[in-house]
């Protein structure tokens, strides 16, 4: 059976899951990397803004898996005493 390449980073709707806050953040992209996300989405049936979301976490994963875990482990531990903060 042939895999969905978009299966490989966009994880699944969970409409049980409680919705996350929200921060509004306007983004100046290349117009090839707008294409891509045009496209992406288009074939993922989601629109731009939720196919831009999960690129973006993907690319956060992705960045913070290759750093040393020293710096990883501090910028997690800043991130999570934020979230807990809010």
């Amino acid at each position: 059976m042939p895999v969905d390449p978009f299966e490989i980073f966009l994880r699944p709707c969970d409409d049980t899951a409680p919705p996350l806050p929200l921060k509004a953040l306007s983004v100046r992209m290349p117009q090839e990397a707008f294409r891509y996300v045009q496209h992406m989405a288009e074939a993922a049936d989601l629109s731009r803004n939720a196919m831009t979301v999960q690129l973006i976490e993907w690319g956060i994963a992705h960045a913070l898996s290759r750093l040393p875990d020293e710096m990883r482990d501090e910028i997690q531990n800043s991130v999570d005493q934020e979230t807990f903060e809010e």
